[in-house]
């Protein structure tokens, strides 16, 4: 049976509460894994943002022009979304 930990910020962190996986076959125990906490959550996430191209780059733009970008993002979007069922529907 396997144990695991959970990978925060490239660290592995254990919890004191885990919980079994199952195999849905036999319904024999394979694996306990960590039950993360609402810290180690908090943590993951914060680590993620830190490490994330797109969050860099989201600090670094205010809101005003992040907004302007999502928007022209989804004008772009809805604007060849025709243009792809067409090929979806070509492509079957």
């Amino acid at each position: 049976m396997a144990d695991y930990s959970l990978i925060i910020d490239g660290n592995s962190v254990t919890t004191k509460e885990t919980f079994e996986v199952l195999n849905p076959a036999t319904e024999e125990v394979i694996a306990n894994c960590p039950m993360a906490s609402e810290s180690n959550v908090d943590d993951a996430v914060s680590a993620a943002k830190r490490h994330s191209f797109l969050g860099a780059v989201q600090q670094m733009m205010s809101e005003k022009k992040r907004s302007r970008s999502l928007r022209r993002y989804w004008k772009r979007t809805v604007r060849s979304l025709p243009d792809f069922l067409l090929w979806k529907l070509a492509n079957r």
